[in-house]
């Protein structure tokens, strides 16, 4: 049975069915190159199977160019995801930090008024004190008579 060269070889066959002819050239390469009676040469079939490698090899650099590009537009997508994170995490930080310093804030205010409130009522009770220092004490002893 003759090989033959399929119509739109190499260019319109299938992965696996350009292999296989590529594979069937490359047998027929090994027997022509061992018998003197056939009339196509080796030279022959080994060039249509090496035109079939050649299709198999631009083949698989488009798929590479393809998966090159979505591995890109990947990326691109990531680093995108990861700069809206770090803003994110730098507009909460920022958020916290005022959070952080009105509260700092509020807690110097609190013990400020604390403070006044305490000089405040020492102040009143030194009054009180010195008031009461100021009256005189009458002992009901001397007042009273023991007949």
């Amino acid at each position: 049975m003759p090989i033959e060269i399929p119509d739109g070889y190499p260019n319109n066959l299938e992965d696996d069915i350009l292999l296989a002819k590529i594979k069937e050239f490359q047998t027929e390469v090994a027997k022509v190159s061992r018998s003197k009676n056939y009339s196509k040469g080796s030279s022959y079939w080994k060039n249509v199977a090496d035109i079939g490698q050649n299709e198999l090899m631009l083949r698989l650099q488009r798929k590479q160019i393809k998966a090159n590009k979505n591995s890109r537009i990947t990326s691109y997508i990531i680093n995108l995801a990861s700069i809206a994170m770090l803003l994110t995490s730098l507009w909460i930080a920022n958020d916290t930090r005022k959070l952080a310093e009105a509260d700092q804030t509020s807690d110097e205010n609190w013990r400020t008024e604390q403070l006044n409130t305490l000089l405040e009522s020492n102040r009143l009770l030194q009054e009180v004190n010195t008031r009461f220092e100021n009256i005189p004490i009458v002992f009901l002893s001397d007042s009273v008579e023991v007949n």
